[in-house]
């Protein structure tokens, strides 16, 4: 392990104040950067001791953060059924057909990750008993707030026509007002509390087994919305010591009681592990048309969404979170939704400042006009997610019309002035730094042309998007003084590309390929040049 390194040979992007600063050369030492500056400088000022590391023309950023992730739920999602990239009902049956014929009777199959946008319908439990007779069956939609559940799961929980929703959930029926099968929001809890739930030592294996993939994409943090289970997992991999990444818990709200009473805050931990904002439902999502919205879908035009959290619900535990001494992080997708949020967070705004407490809106996926400004105003940061412009593009335009033009608004959020941090939302999407920062600078696919980019003057920079996923992440969990840029006293925690992003054609931005991730100074993927 060396305790010195010296790196030249390509562009250094330190991000030091500013999106654009860039060095020559960056000295690391005992895991931080001590220096920035020229060859010639820091060569003399280096230990002779130092190991010296020529980019050959490749290019550093700092280390890229996903500002929200479900850790556990991703990493446990590799290990089940997946049926992401199922364009049918017919197509997931099929899976579901093999899947069930090679588990033993009575054993639970879930996963999911199934997308009603692709297949044009929800599905029933009628189809699932079909394919799966013998096991209970409970699958996440890709955007995690609707279930499908099959008969046996039904009976498993005890679930019958007479079942009513819990507040803030919603179970779909048919014209004859039997359930179908799906479950949305806060109505997933009627089947999903009694699916037997995975060890702490199996959740930890899919973490530790996941994290290395993140590594590989250049990540070396990750803001986990898993609360208690990816505190419990990066505990337990950083006893075992082979935690190579940093892990910033998000509690639940429902957790926020027992951690007031035992006095945590936010930030509690070490520089590996500590706890970040908590984390809270307002609405539900775009995907299974339950966002909160201002007035009517387009389709169907008969619903306004699903309120998970009133108001003042909302306030209260807003009122508790800074009471303990935490931030908020609260999902809202809808444009009701989102108004809403920044209403109640205004009345703590001077509280908050004062108290150097942060706040969060999660998703913000679509905004009004006359609300972009309020986040810079009240100090809310935007934890956003680029790759959802770019898929849920055609379902935003079918289901909200007009109102798409604002949404995923991220530049126009950047030029307001609010801080924007981030992340993936994964298993929801691929948590792929280089393939978000495309979305956010292109807002079409891969391969697509231009005229396909979807309200292009809402495409971002290629450097202000870095910036997003590096310093303004950093900035959203309280951890700018020690992360989220390359300057000298931070933690040396960068990322190697193939290409410099910032100076080859912005449609070829993923082309280039993570050749090495260093979180602390030290190499946890290649370096392979």
């Amino acid at each position: 392990m060396a305790t010195a390194r010296l790196i030249y040979g390509g562009p250094i992007y330190t991000m030091a104040g500013s999106p654009h600063a860039c060095a020559e050369a960056m000295l690391i030492c005992n895991g931080k950067v001590a220096a920035t500056g020229s060859r010639s400088d820091l060569e003399a000022a280096a230990p002779g001791c130092c190991e010296k590391i020529d980019l050959g023309g490749r290019a550093v950023y700092p280390g890229m953060h996903d500002s929200h992730i479900h850790l556990v739920g991703w990493s446990l999602a590799r290990r089940r059924v997946d049926l992401l990239r199922t364009r049918t009902i017919d197509e997931a049956l099929t899976i579901l057909a093999k899947v069930a014929a090679a588990t033993p009777p009575g054993e639970w199959i879930t996963g999911g990750r199934w997308d009603m946008s692709l297949w044009n319908v929800f599905p029933n439990c009628r189809q699932l008993d079909s394919v799966c007779r013998a096991n209970p069956v409970f699958l996440s939609s890709k955007d995690g707030h609707s279930g499908w559940a099959n008969s046996l799961a039904m009976d498993a929980a005890g679930v019958t026509r007479e079942t009513d929703a819990p507040p803030g959930g919603s179970i779909m029926r048919d014209v004859d007002g039997n359930i179908t099968g799906v479950f949305q929001d806060r109505a997933q809890s009627l089947i999903r509390r009694h699916i037997p739930s995975p060890s702490s030592e199996a959740v930890a294996d899919a973490v530790k087994a996941g994290m290395g993939h993140l590594q590989s994409l250049g990540l070396t943090t990750v803001h986990s919305v898993d609360g208690a289970r990816a505190l419990r997992a990066a505990e337990d991999l950083q006893q075992q010591g082979v935690l190579g990444i940093r892990i910033a818990a998000c509690p639940s709200v429902e957790a926020l009681p027992q951690v007031s009473d035992v006095g945590l805050k936010q930030g509690f931990g070490n520089d590996h592990v500590s706890l970040g904002p908590v984390k809270m439902f307002k609405d539900g999502a775009l995907g299974s048309r339950t966002a909160h919205m201002l007035e009517p879908y387009e389709n169907p035009p008969v619903t306004l969404g699903l309120e998970v959290m009133t108001n003042e619900q909302l306030a209260e535990a807003v009122s508790l979170a800074i009471e303990t001494g935490f931030g908020v992080a609260v999902h809202a997708i809808g444009d009701r939704a989102c108004r809403d949020v920044l209403d109640v967070l205004e009345r703590f705004a001077a509280e908050s400042r004062r108290l150097g407490l942060r706040h969060r809106m999660e998703h913000a996926q679509v905004l009004t006009e006359v609300d972009v400004p309020r986040f810079a105003q009240l100090g809310v940061v935007a934890s956003v997610q680029p790759s959802h412009a770019v898929a849920d593009r055609y379902m935003a335009d079918k289901d909200w019309g007009r109102r798409a033009r604002w949404a995923y608004p991220f530049e126009s959020l950047r030029r307001s002035g609010a801080v924007l941090a981030f992340g993936s939302d994964g298993p929801v999407d691929n948590p792929d730094p280089v393939y978000g920062i495309h979305c956010a600078v292109n807002r079409n696919a891969p391969g697509e042309s231009d005229a396909l980019s979807w309200y292009p003057q809402e495409r971002m920079e290629v450097l202000d998007a870095v910036w997003a996923y590096t310093a303004g992440a950093s900035y959203s969990i309280g951890k700018e003084a020690i992360l989220g840029d390359l300057s000298p006293g931070k933690l040396a925690d960068f990322v190697v590309l193939s290409r410099d992003i910032a100076r080859i054609p912005k449609q070829e931005i993923t082309s280039a390929k993570v050749l090495a991730t260093a979180v602390g100074g030290e190499f946890v993927y290649g370096p392979e040049w």
